[in-house]
Protein backbone atom coordinates (compact mmCIF):
# COMPACT_ATOMS: atom_id res chain seq x y z
CA UNK A 1 0.00 0.00 0.00
CA UNK A 2 1.75 3.18 -1.18
CA UNK A 3 1.80 6.48 0.69
CA UNK A 4 -0.57 8.30 -1.70
CA UNK A 5 -3.19 5.57 -1.39
CA UNK A 6 -2.91 5.63 2.40
CA UNK A 7 -3.40 9.41 2.47
CA UNK A 8 -6.44 9.21 0.17
CA UNK A 9 -7.94 6.38 2.20
CA UNK A 10 -7.44 8.29 5.44
CA UNK A 11 -9.09 11.38 3.93
CA UNK A 12 -12.03 9.29 2.70
CA UNK A 13 -12.51 7.71 6.14
CA UNK A 14 -12.44 11.15 7.80
CA UNK A 15 -15.04 12.48 5.34
CA UNK A 16 -17.23 9.42 5.82
CA UNK A 17 -17.26 10.02 9.56
CA UNK A 18 -18.43 13.62 9.00
CA UNK A 19 -21.21 12.40 6.68
CA UNK A 20 -22.45 9.82 9.17
CA UNK A 21 -22.33 12.25 12.11
CA UNK A 22 -23.63 15.19 10.02
CA UNK A 23 -20.80 17.48 11.08
CA UNK A 24 -19.09 20.24 9.04
CA UNK A 25 -15.45 19.83 8.10
CA UNK A 26 -12.61 21.25 6.01
CA UNK A 27 -10.21 19.11 3.97
CA UNK A 28 -7.10 19.89 1.90
CA UNK A 29 -7.43 19.05 -1.78
CA UNK A 30 -5.44 16.19 -3.23
CA UNK A 31 -2.94 17.00 -5.96
CA UNK A 32 -5.20 15.11 -8.39
CA UNK A 33 -8.14 17.40 -7.49
CA UNK A 34 -6.25 20.64 -8.27
CA UNK A 35 -6.67 20.61 -12.04
CA UNK A 36 -8.83 23.76 -12.09
CA UNK A 37 -6.85 26.91 -11.33
CA UNK A 38 -7.65 30.62 -11.20
CA UNK A 39 -6.24 31.16 -14.70
CA UNK A 40 -9.08 29.02 -16.07
CA UNK A 41 -11.59 31.59 -14.80
CA UNK A 42 -9.93 34.72 -16.19
CA UNK A 43 -9.12 33.39 -19.66
CA UNK A 44 -10.84 34.60 -22.82
CA UNK A 45 -12.62 31.25 -23.38
CA UNK A 46 -15.30 32.19 -20.84
CA UNK A 47 -15.73 35.91 -21.56
CA UNK A 48 -18.78 35.63 -23.84
CA UNK A 49 -20.71 33.22 -21.61
CA UNK A 50 -23.79 34.74 -19.98
CA UNK A 51 -23.64 34.41 -16.18
CA UNK A 52 -26.00 35.37 -13.32
CA UNK A 53 -24.53 38.23 -11.25
CA UNK A 54 -25.87 39.76 -8.04
CA UNK A 55 -25.37 43.54 -8.08
CA UNK A 56 -25.73 45.47 -4.79
CA UNK A 57 -28.56 48.00 -4.78
CA UNK A 58 -29.18 50.96 -2.51
CA UNK A 59 -32.77 50.22 -1.48
CA UNK A 60 -32.56 50.87 2.25
CA UNK A 61 -32.53 47.13 2.92
CA UNK A 62 -29.12 45.86 4.10
CA UNK A 63 -27.60 43.39 1.68
CA UNK A 64 -30.19 44.02 -1.05
CA UNK A 65 -29.12 42.84 -4.52
CA UNK A 66 -30.48 42.75 -8.04
CA UNK A 67 -29.66 39.73 -10.19
CA UNK A 68 -28.74 40.36 -13.82
CA UNK A 69 -27.45 38.06 -16.55
CA UNK A 70 -24.36 39.59 -18.17
CA UNK A 71 -21.34 38.40 -20.18
CA UNK A 72 -18.73 36.96 -17.85
CA UNK A 73 -16.10 39.22 -19.41
CA UNK A 74 -18.13 42.28 -18.35
CA UNK A 75 -18.18 41.01 -14.77
CA UNK A 76 -14.40 40.53 -14.79
CA UNK A 77 -13.91 44.03 -16.17
CA UNK A 78 -16.06 45.55 -13.42
CA UNK A 79 -14.17 43.70 -10.69
CA UNK A 80 -10.58 43.58 -11.97
CA UNK A 81 -10.40 46.87 -13.89
CA UNK A 82 -12.98 49.16 -12.27
CA UNK A 83 -12.43 47.58 -8.82
CA UNK A 84 -16.15 47.25 -8.07
CA UNK A 85 -16.93 45.49 -4.80
CA UNK A 86 -19.68 43.10 -3.61
CA UNK A 87 -20.54 41.83 -7.12
CA UNK A 88 -21.14 38.10 -7.04
CA UNK A 89 -21.53 35.48 -9.77
CA UNK A 90 -23.89 32.92 -8.22
CA UNK A 91 -25.44 29.64 -9.34
CA UNK A 92 -23.46 29.49 -12.57
CA UNK A 93 -23.92 25.97 -14.01
CA UNK A 94 -20.24 25.64 -14.76
CA UNK A 95 -20.40 22.03 -15.98
CA UNK A 96 -22.57 23.20 -18.87
CA UNK A 97 -19.98 25.73 -20.06
CA UNK A 98 -18.12 23.02 -22.05
CA UNK A 99 -14.93 24.84 -21.03
CA UNK A 100 -14.36 23.86 -17.41
CA UNK A 101 -15.26 20.47 -15.98
CA UNK A 102 -15.49 20.08 -12.21
CA UNK A 103 -13.22 17.45 -10.67
CA UNK A 104 -15.23 16.00 -7.77
CA UNK A 105 -13.12 15.29 -4.66
CA UNK A 106 -12.92 11.56 -4.06
CA UNK A 107 -14.65 11.92 -0.67
CA UNK A 108 -17.85 13.15 -2.32
CA UNK A 109 -18.09 11.05 -5.48
CA UNK A 110 -21.09 9.06 -4.21
CA UNK A 111 -23.50 11.71 -5.50
CA UNK A 112 -26.96 10.46 -6.47
CA UNK A 113 -28.45 13.88 -7.29
CA UNK A 114 -26.03 15.02 -10.00
CA UNK A 115 -25.66 11.48 -11.34
CA UNK A 116 -29.40 11.56 -12.09
CA UNK A 117 -29.18 14.85 -13.98
CA UNK A 118 -26.02 13.97 -15.86
CA UNK A 119 -27.02 10.45 -16.88
CA UNK A 120 -30.64 9.40 -16.35
CA UNK A 121 -32.42 12.68 -17.10
CA UNK A 122 -30.33 13.43 -20.17
CA UNK A 123 -31.04 9.96 -21.55
CA UNK A 124 -34.79 10.47 -21.05
CA UNK A 125 -34.71 13.37 -23.47
CA UNK A 126 -32.84 12.21 -26.55
CA UNK A 127 -33.07 15.69 -28.07
CA UNK A 128 -30.60 17.02 -25.52
CA UNK A 129 -26.94 16.56 -26.39
CA UNK A 130 -25.79 17.34 -22.86
CA UNK A 131 -27.06 17.62 -19.30
CA UNK A 132 -30.01 20.05 -19.17
CA UNK A 133 -29.65 20.84 -15.48
CA UNK A 134 -27.62 19.90 -12.41
CA UNK A 135 -26.67 21.07 -8.94
CA UNK A 136 -23.07 21.89 -9.80
CA UNK A 137 -22.19 25.58 -9.62
CA UNK A 138 -19.40 28.12 -9.71
CA UNK A 139 -19.43 31.11 -7.32
CA UNK A 140 -17.11 34.01 -8.11
CA UNK A 141 -17.21 36.92 -5.70
CA UNK A 142 -15.63 40.35 -5.62
CA UNK A 143 -14.27 41.87 -2.44
CA UNK A 144 -16.86 41.98 0.38
CA UNK A 145 -19.39 39.78 -1.46
CA UNK A 146 -21.58 37.78 0.88
CA UNK A 147 -24.26 35.08 0.99
CA UNK A 148 -26.77 35.48 3.80
CA UNK A 149 -28.07 32.82 6.18
CA UNK A 150 -29.74 29.88 4.41
CA UNK A 151 -29.83 26.10 4.30
CA UNK A 152 -29.01 24.08 1.20
CA UNK A 153 -31.71 22.92 -1.19
CA UNK A 154 -33.89 20.13 0.22
CA UNK A 155 -31.55 19.74 3.20
CA UNK A 156 -28.96 18.19 0.89
CA UNK A 157 -25.28 17.97 1.63
CA UNK A 158 -22.99 20.42 -0.13
CA UNK A 159 -19.29 20.78 -0.71
CA UNK A 160 -17.38 23.88 -1.76
CA UNK A 161 -13.89 23.81 -3.29
CA UNK A 162 -11.91 27.05 -3.19
CA UNK A 163 -9.97 27.67 -6.39
CA UNK A 164 -8.75 31.13 -5.33
CA UNK A 165 -9.27 33.54 -2.47
CA UNK A 166 -10.49 32.97 1.08
CA UNK A 167 -13.96 32.48 2.53
CA UNK A 168 -15.27 32.60 6.05
CA UNK A 169 -18.10 30.17 6.75
CA UNK A 170 -20.45 30.46 9.72
CA UNK A 171 -22.70 27.47 10.40
CA UNK A 172 -25.37 26.53 12.95
CA UNK A 173 -26.36 22.96 13.91
CA UNK A 174 -29.97 21.90 13.13
CA UNK A 175 -30.96 21.71 16.80
CA UNK A 176 -30.36 25.47 17.08
CA UNK A 177 -32.21 26.55 13.94
CA UNK A 178 -34.96 28.18 15.98
CA UNK A 179 -32.65 30.95 17.22
CA UNK A 180 -32.16 32.13 13.63
CA UNK A 181 -35.81 33.13 13.31
CA UNK A 182 -37.17 36.37 14.73
CA UNK A 183 -39.21 36.05 17.91
CA UNK A 184 -41.23 39.02 16.64
CA UNK A 185 -41.95 38.23 12.98
CA UNK A 186 -40.69 34.69 12.46
CA UNK A 187 -38.37 35.97 9.72
CA UNK A 188 -35.04 34.24 9.13
CA UNK A 189 -32.08 36.45 10.00
CA UNK A 190 -30.32 37.52 6.79
CA UNK A 191 -27.01 38.64 8.24
CA UNK A 192 -25.97 37.06 11.53
CA UNK A 193 -22.61 38.80 11.76
CA UNK A 194 -22.10 40.60 15.05
CA UNK A 195 -23.97 43.92 15.26
CA UNK A 196 -25.69 43.27 11.91
CA UNK A 197 -29.06 42.18 13.28
CA UNK A 198 -31.64 43.37 15.82
CA UNK A 199 -30.67 41.73 19.10
CA UNK A 200 -34.17 41.99 20.58
CA UNK A 201 -35.58 40.02 17.63
CA UNK A 202 -32.88 37.34 17.81
CA UNK A 203 -31.98 37.23 21.53
CA UNK A 204 -30.55 33.71 21.55
CA UNK A 205 -27.96 34.61 18.92
CA UNK A 206 -26.30 36.78 21.56
CA UNK A 207 -26.72 34.38 24.47
CA UNK A 208 -26.60 30.74 23.38
CA UNK A 209 -25.06 31.06 19.97
CA UNK A 210 -23.47 27.78 18.89
CA UNK A 211 -22.10 28.99 15.58
CA UNK A 212 -19.20 27.12 14.01
CA UNK A 213 -16.68 29.23 12.04
CA UNK A 214 -14.44 27.86 9.29
CA UNK A 215 -11.86 29.92 7.39
CA UNK A 216 -11.34 28.31 3.97
CA UNK A 217 -8.32 29.13 1.85
CA UNK A 218 -7.48 28.23 -1.73
CA UNK A 219 -7.07 24.50 -2.41
CA UNK A 220 -9.34 23.53 0.48
CA UNK A 221 -12.82 22.03 0.39
CA UNK A 222 -15.57 22.57 2.98
CA UNK A 223 -18.29 20.01 3.66
CA UNK A 224 -21.70 21.39 4.75
CA UNK A 225 -23.98 18.81 6.41
CA UNK A 226 -27.74 18.40 5.97
CA UNK A 227 -29.91 20.99 7.67
CA UNK A 228 -27.09 23.28 8.82
CA UNK A 229 -27.97 26.92 8.20
CA UNK A 230 -24.91 28.90 7.12
CA UNK A 231 -23.65 32.19 5.71
CA UNK A 232 -20.51 32.80 3.68
CA UNK A 233 -18.23 35.83 3.34
CA UNK A 234 -15.54 36.40 0.71
CA UNK A 235 -12.69 37.88 2.73
CA UNK A 236 -10.73 40.85 1.43
CA UNK A 237 -7.09 41.24 0.51
CA UNK A 238 -5.28 43.67 2.80
CA UNK A 239 -3.62 42.68 6.04
CA UNK A 240 -5.83 45.21 7.85
CA UNK A 241 -8.95 43.56 6.47
CA UNK A 242 -7.60 40.13 7.30
CA UNK A 243 -7.05 41.19 10.91
CA UNK A 244 -10.61 42.50 11.14
CA UNK A 245 -12.00 39.31 9.60
CA UNK A 246 -10.08 37.10 12.00
CA UNK A 247 -7.97 35.41 9.34
CA UNK A 248 -4.64 36.34 10.89
CA UNK A 249 -2.60 36.73 7.70
CA UNK A 250 -3.20 37.33 4.02
CA UNK A 251 -1.70 34.10 2.71
CA UNK A 252 -4.18 32.64 0.24
CA UNK A 253 -6.20 35.87 -0.01
CA UNK A 254 -6.26 37.15 -3.59
CA UNK A 255 -4.92 40.68 -4.03
CA UNK A 256 -7.65 41.55 -6.53
CA UNK A 257 -10.30 40.34 -4.13
CA UNK A 258 -11.61 37.68 -6.53
CA UNK A 259 -12.75 34.58 -4.65
CA UNK A 260 -13.56 31.55 -6.83
CA UNK A 261 -15.22 28.36 -5.67
CA UNK A 262 -16.81 25.26 -7.18
CA UNK A 263 -19.83 23.87 -5.35
CA UNK A 264 -22.25 20.97 -5.48
CA UNK A 265 -25.44 20.06 -3.69
CA UNK A 266 -25.82 16.31 -3.38
CA UNK A 267 -27.25 13.42 -1.42
CA UNK A 268 -26.73 9.69 -1.11
CA UNK A 269 -27.85 6.81 1.11
CA UNK A 270 -26.51 8.47 4.25
CA UNK A 271 -28.67 11.61 4.18
CA UNK A 272 -31.50 10.48 1.89
CA UNK A 273 -33.89 10.08 4.81
CA UNK A 274 -33.26 13.69 5.90
CA UNK A 275 -33.93 14.92 2.35
CA UNK A 276 -37.19 12.95 2.14
CA UNK A 277 -38.33 14.33 5.49
CA UNK A 278 -37.69 17.87 4.33
CA UNK A 279 -39.58 17.38 1.05
CA UNK A 280 -42.54 15.88 2.92
CA UNK A 281 -42.60 18.81 5.38
CA UNK A 282 -42.61 21.26 2.48
CA UNK A 283 -45.34 19.30 0.68
CA UNK A 284 -47.54 19.38 3.79
CA UNK A 285 -47.09 23.15 4.08
CA UNK A 286 -48.09 23.64 0.45
CA UNK A 287 -51.07 21.33 0.88
CA UNK A 288 -52.25 23.27 3.95
CA UNK A 289 -52.01 26.55 2.02
CA UNK A 290 -53.98 25.12 -0.90
CA UNK A 291 -56.72 23.78 1.37
CA UNK A 292 -56.93 27.10 3.23
CA UNK A 293 -57.21 29.01 -0.05
CA UNK A 294 -59.98 26.70 -1.25
CA UNK A 295 -61.91 27.20 2.01
CA UNK A 296 -61.66 30.95 1.63
CA UNK A 297 -63.16 30.95 -1.87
Amino acid sequence: MNGEFQREHSKYEAALSCLFHNQPAKFPLSVSDRDVCKKSFVGADLHDIQVPVDFPVDSGTPGAVERKVVPYGDFLSLVLVEKKERLYVKDWHIDQSDVIQVQVPVQFEDDWLNWYWQHIRRDLDSSESKCIDDYSFAYIGAKHSFTGVHHDVCYSYSWSMNVAGTKRWTLWPPEDNKMLFSCKSGELVKDARRNKYESSAYPDLDVTDSRVTIVQRAQEVVFVPSGWYHMVENITATQEDADVEGVGDTEGVEEDGLTISLNRNWFNAINLQEVVRFVLREWRQVRICVIFEELCL
